[in-house]
């Protein structure tokens, strides 16, 4: 809905790495599966412009918490 409409999404956002979730706002442009290189399996992501670091980037859904269309 948010990509096909041109909104934006509202989300917590953990890196793998990271200890906690930080607030991303993000013009949704695309959903995308990506192939893990190490194994057979991929992941749910999705492709857009972050205006927290102004540019584009790609956030796995795993590592989202509380979505909101906004």
């Amino acid at each position: 809905y948010a990509i096909e409409n041109s909104k934006r999404i509202k989300f917590g956002y953990k890196k793998p790495k990271d200890k906690g979730h930080k607030q991303r706002t993000v013009k949704a442009t695309e959903l995308i599966d990506i192939a893990h290189v190490r194994d057979s399996g991929s992941t749910l992501c999705v492709r857009g412009y972050c205006e927290l670091r102004n540019a584009e980037r790609t956030f796995a859904l795993k590592g989202m918490r509380g979505l909101k269309i906004i």
